[in-house]
Order: structure tokens, then sequence, then C-alpha cells
């Protein structure tokens, strides 16, 4: 079986968040269509600002990483124009030559 390629953000909090919304579309059904009267659920949308947040720091903090990891790329030297080698076109041939 084929090892699937490691998601950068969690599919975790995207699923959590649309659970919550299902949840608050059910307390929104259940006190519009059934019960008519205000139902208020504090917790839930609580949970529902948590995840968001959560969501939020990730997607930042990969982007940061990206950045960063671009930045490391583009600073390192490359040392056969440093020393004016150049690489050897030939695996037979040394580097000097």
């Amino acid at each position: 079986m084929a090892r699937r390629k490691k998601q950068s953000i969690p599919i975790l909090l995207v699923r959590f968040l649309g659970l919550l919304m299902m949840f608050k579309v059910f307390v929104w059904v259940l006190e519009n269509n059934i019960m008519h009267t205000p139902i208020n659920v504090p917790e839930l949308n609580y949970a529902i600002i948590i995840v968001i947040a959560a969501l939020l720091l990730r997607v930042g903090f990969v982007i940061w990483m990206a950045q960063r990891k671009k930045a490391a790329v583009t600073n390192v030297e490359d040392f056969s124009d440093s020393k004016g080698y150049t690489a050897a076109t030939d695996s037979n041939t040394c580097v000097t030559c």
C-alpha cells in the first residue's frame, strides 16, 4: 500500500470545525423549527472560536516555515563560485582540472 504524503495542515482541525458547524446548524434548526424557544449554547461558540484560532495559527506556522526554508535556500553560498572552481562534468576528472 502506498504511503500518503503528509499533510502540512492538519485535516483534523478542519473536520472538527465542520462537526462543530453541523452542531450549530442542528441547534438552530431545533431552536427555530421544533422548540420555538431560544437555545443558548455558549460552549459551542467558544469551541468554534478556539478551533478557528488553532487553524489560523497552524496555517500561519506553515507559511512562516516555508518562508524560512526559502530564505535559507537563497542564503546558501555556492562553493564553486567563491573559490573559482567549476564542477566537473566527467566523474573521472578532479575538481582542479
